[in-house]
């Protein structure tokens, strides 16, 4: 008797007789490949051609569930950025993409990627699942400049403007009077969540 893993195959072999005929829908022949869906008893009969004498024999083939693979659901970062991977459905863990053992995984990509794991059961049974994850471009650097007694920001992308943390309506140019002296920058967020900010300007109040 022996086990495999559910959506495994195994090949039986008699000995014993001339001819073997094995019930199952299996006909004849000593060696049979089979794959049970679930934990099957396969009978064998062995036939002496010499005397037509006959014996039988049985194996029980155990069929183990296999683990279900989660790695999470498919995510995307701003490029630069990192995000953990974190996968369940098993006792041992393994990915791909040189990442290794372990549940968790920190991944910093650099272009779009799929990560797959595989997932160990305590019965030695696997399954994979992948995930996907995208990276977006961050948004086109905006530029600030002095105009007058103002400030103009512009930027080619992006649809959420800060002024040194002071929240202003979307638009490709902004301007900002500012109160204090002091440096100044602009951030843009685009639709992805990505940022990107400016270098700082000197203002000084005139």
């Amino acid at each position: 008797d022996t086990s495999i893993c559910d959506g495994e195959s195994i090949n039986i072999i008699a000995s014993g007789g001339d001819t073997y005929s094995w019930d199952n829908g299996l006909g004849s022949g000593a060696t049979k490949t089979v794959s049970p869906t679930t934990t099957t008893t396969y009978v064998v009969t062995a036939t002496d051609l010499g005397t037509g004498c006959k014996d039988t024999d049985e194996i029980i083939i155990q069929v183990k569930a296999l683990p279900i693979a989660f790695a999470g659901q498919d995510a995307s970062v701003c490029i630069g950025n990192s995000t953990t991977l974190v996968a369940t459905g098993g006792g041992n863990y393994s990915w791909d993409n040189g990442l290794g053992a372990g549940a968790t995984q920190s991944v910093t990509p650099t272009n779009t990627t799929t990560y797959t794991v595989t997932v160990i059961n305590s019965d030695n049974c696997k399954d994979t699942d992948e995930i996907k994850i995208t990276v977006n471009p961050l948004p086109t650097k905006p530029t600030i400049t002095l105009f007058g007694s103002d400030l103009l920001s512009s930027a080619i992308s992006g649809n959420h403007w800060l002024f040194n943390g002071i929240s202003l309506p979307n638009a490709t140019e902004q301007t900002y009077t500012p109160s204090v002296k002091g440096y100044y920058s602009v951030q843009v967020t685009d639709i992805n969540g990505c940022t990107n900010t400016s270098d700082s300007i000197e203002f000084l109040l005139q």
